[in-house]
Parts: structure tokens; sequence; C-alpha cells
């Protein structure tokens, strides 16, 4: 399951916060909130957040790239979701990266139809 995986691993990126998914904006906004405030217990918790869900995906991530499959498996019965549920899995990651690579994108959106400030 190539793309389910790959669009799984993105998502596990982007909820440890990795640059360049839209994770990371995020998390990179909450933090220098916190630091600029003050919150120390909220930046801790941003810090616990990312800790716990490193540990959680990684060894997830590791598993499926990296090590073989265990022994006695049939890889037979196994193979991609079908394309209308891939379609959206992809779609999805391909935003994450897009809005981590180009955050303004959104950011300006919110702006002109949310009535932030500039």
């Amino acid at each position: 399951m190539p793309f389910t995986f790959g669009a799984f691993a993105i998502a596990s990126l982007s909820m440890i916060g990795v640059p360049p998914v839209c994770g990371f904006v995020s998390k990179w906004y909450m933090v220098n909130g916190a630091v600029s405030n003050h919150q120390t217990i909220l930046l801790g918790a941003l810090l616990a957040s990312t800790i716990l869900n490193a540990g959680y995906f990684v060894p997830i991530l590791y598993r499926a790239f990296f090590l073989a499959p265990a022994p006695g498996v049939d890889l037979e019965h196994y193979s991609e979701a079908p394309k209308a549920m891939v379609a959206p899995l992809v779609l999805t990651a391909a935003i994450s990266v897009f809005l981590g690579l180009y955050p303004q994108t959104f950011l300006n959106l919110v702006k002109v139809f949310g009535g932030y400030p500039s």
C-alpha cells in the first residue's frame, strides 16, 4: 500500500511537527505565541505533544519503511486501497505539504475572508 502509507507518513510527520508539512507551521505559530506571552505551561504541553506524537508514529514509520515483513506474512493478500479511497488521502497529503511550503496562501485567505487584522 505505497500510496496509502505514503499519505500516512506525511500525516504522521505533520502531527509531529516536522518541516515541510503544515503541522510544523501551526506548531511554529503556537510556540511563538507561547514564548511571546511567557506561557511556559503551554510551551511544555506543545513539547510533550511533539514527543508523544514522535513516540507513537516513528516506530510505525520505521517498521513500515525499513523492516522486512514478519515471517509467515503472506503479502499476496494485501494490495493498495481502491482509487476512490486513495485519491483523497494523496490529495490531503499534497495539500499538507503545499501549505507547509507556502503557508501564506492560507493565511492570506484568512485575513481576507475571516476579518483577521493585517
